[in-house]
């Protein structure tokens, strides 16, 4: 494996290992050291020298790819004139078998390897985006706790403030609720008069009538 080779394959092991970091659940870690941290790693990334590295082994890994694949259209085209122009023993051909096989094993390796570390490129770009993006969402959140809490905090000083004696307060409105609560009790129903009394009362009031008249 020749030495661009090797780059490439150190990249994609790296990325790799990134990757997996990146899942890890870090709920332990407040947010504000996990921000802290990813800005350090941004500005470390915004550096000159970083930078041009970056893009030094980026440029790497393509022409890896590109090579890769001039490489197997080449292996490919001595394939074919293999077969049209055929004139060895069969030792020979079988050696030569082995051989384009061995370099078509090669060549597709170090394929996968650059595709691999081309895409693992972009799928960390994405997920440390995402991870930024969760913090945030998170850091706002918290702030948002907090300034309800202070803001409940504010409402509770000033009530007392309004009303320095609560307990009073509290007793005069049970005292008033008692009140109110009796006041608004309903009035007991009468009884029904007994309509035998009543016949009673006429005919004692029309014999009163009528010796009255007689005297």
């Amino acid at each position: 494996m020749s030495i661009f080779n090797q780059i490439t394959a150190l990249l994609l092991a790296g990325e790799l290992v990134a990757y997996l970091l990146s899942l890890v659940p870090l709920t332990f870690i407040p947010v504000r050291s996990r921000k802290a941290a990813l800005h350090a790693c941004a500005a470390l990334l915004a550096n000159d020298t970083v930078k041009w590295l970056s893009r030094l082994v980026l440029l790497i890994v393509a022409g890896v790819f590109v090579d890769t694949v001039s490489r197997l259209y080449r292996l490919d085209e001595s394939l074919h004139k293999g077969h049209h122009h055929h004139e060895h023993g069969i030792g020979e051909a079988t050696l030569e078998d082995l051989q384009y096989k061995t370099k078509l094993f090669y060549s597709q390796r170090n394929m996968y390897l650059s595709v691999a570390s081309l895409f693992m490129i972009l799928v960390l770009y994405r997920r440390m985006k995402d991870v930024y993006l969760i913090l945030q969402l998170q850091e706002q959140e918290e702030s948002s706790r907090t300034t309800i809490k202070a803001l409940k905090e504010q409402v509770t000083m000033i009530i007392q403030k309004a009303d320095p004696n609560p307990s009073s307060s509290k007793a005069a409105s049970t005292a008033g609720d008692k009140d109110s609560g009796s006041a608004a009790a309903p009035a007991a129903p009468a009884k029904p008069s007994d309509p035998t009394e009543q016949s009673g009362i006429r005919k004692r009031g029309g014999g009163g009538g009528a010796g009255s008249k007689a005297d």
